[in-house]
């Protein structure tokens, strides 16, 4: 690996953690950087995408079991009280994350003409990955469904697809730009 990689990567979750960040407090205001509300997910889901999108770029399995477990344990920690069931839903959670991740990055390869917006899609990625894990957990623990919490999940999952897609696209025009610089020189 060289030495410019790790540097590209961790621009990379800067940039997905930030515009997450960005994208929360004009949708939510200051709530996002409450641990103890489900807006603060999409900080954490900012900084743990980005994480993921950068393993799953760098090809290596290992990278990404690693972002899941650190995710997995570290969810896990911040989550009072511990049950079974809690542990079990933390595990769902990362788990949506990452297949959010790679589901939205191999639509994105199929839509290479594209030069920008690509964000919008990666909102709608997560916005139907979001809903489809709520119905897995509906499934593992039934009752009733609430619609509110249905459209939060929802909102939740535009907001951090909208964030990490468009860290992500600044990052990637970030790193063509050097590329056409440094051919130039």
């Amino acid at each position: 690996m060289s030495g410019k990689r790790p540097i590209s990567g961790l621009l990379t979750v800067a940039l997905c953690l930030l515009t997450c960040m960005l994208v929360g407090a004009l949708a939510c205001g200051g709530r996002i950087f409450d641990p103890s509300l489900s807006s603060f997910q999409i900080i954490a889901g900012g900084l743990v995408g980005g994480a993921f999108l950068v393993a799953i770029q760098a090809r290596r399995l290992e990278y990404v079991a690693g972002v899941g477990v650190v995710a997995f344990a570290l969810t896990s920690a911040i989550s009072e009280p511990w049950s079974a069931s809690l542990l079990v839903r933390n595990a769902v959670w990362v788990i949506a994350l990452l297949v959010a991740v790679f589901g939205a990055l191999r639509i994105e390869d199929g839509m290479r003409r594209v030069s920008f917006g690509k964000f919008v899609l990666w909102a709608v990625v997560f916005g139907i990955v979001y809903l489809c894990t709520l119905g897995v957990l509906r499934l593992m623990r039934p009752g009733p469904v609430n619609p509110e919490v249905v459209i939060a999940n929802l909102k939740l999952g535009v907001l951090i697809g909208a964030g990490i897609g468009l860290g992500h696209e600044i990052a990637e025009r970030a790193r063509s730009h050097r590329q056409r610089l440094s051919s130039q020189l």
